[in-house]
């Protein structure tokens, strides 16, 4: 896949998986180019970044560590926070994506 350029990021997701998928509205062919959805599940068979329904996907490295989104102590909330981070950095530093501002 090349490098996706989003400095023009006109929408962006957040795949919370509580009730339902990442609530996107109603998108035009364009503005659906320039959306990136951030899921919190890992689907093997896709690469990190991934298109579908002319949007790009980036999906965890692997499964997340974390069973529900539960902040109280003693939680993994935290692993799955480093293992996002870690992703950033890792597709960052590869030039697989760049953001800008």
């Amino acid at each position: 896949m090349q490098a996706l350029n989003f400095s023009k990021i006109q929408f962006l997701a957040f795949d919370g998986g509580y009730t339902d998928n990442a609530p996107i509205p109603v998108q035009t062919e364009s503005e659906k180019a320039s959306t990136l959805v951030l899921l919190t599940r890992h689907y093997p068979d896709q690469a990190a970044l991934f298109q579908a329904h002319g949007r790009t996907y980036w999906q965890p490295s692997r499964k997340v560590p974390v069973s529900t989104w539960d902040c109280r102590p003693g939680t993994t909330v935290a692993d799955a926070f480093t293992l996002g981070q870690e992703d950033a950095l890792r597709v960052l530093a590869a030039d697989q994506i760049q953001l800008s501002i």
